[in-house]
């Protein structure tokens, strides 16, 4: 909540440095898309699986509802939710 708090004060008085990130999304083949597909260990209790729906990839993580992911080029992804962003440097698939 604090960090809504902020954003919206930093939009009232338009402090550059709080500004959100603007992102691009943009077509990736559906057949790159599917190389991220599978389950992606980032603590011993918690893991991000991803999955593709048809053209879209998808993305949950433990405990959390499923939301669609976005490609801001073939190897970097964001979602519109929240300003969250992953790339796939990142991603080392379990087992």
């Amino acid at each position: 909540m604090a960090s809504e708090v902020m954003s919206a004060i930093a939009t009232e008085y338009n402090w550059p440095d709080w500004r959100p990130t603007e992102r691009t999304e943009v077509k990736v083949d559906p057949a790159v898309l599917a190389h991220y597909v599978g389950t992606y260990q980032l603590a011993p209790d918690f893991s991000v699986t991803f999955t593709l729906e048809g053209d879209q990839l998808m993305t949950q993580a433990t405990n959390q509802p499923k939301f669609p992911v976005y490609p801001e080029s073939p190897t970097k992804f964001f979602l519109k939710v929240v300003d969250a962003e992953s790339s796939s440097s990142l991603m080392t698939k379990d087992g």
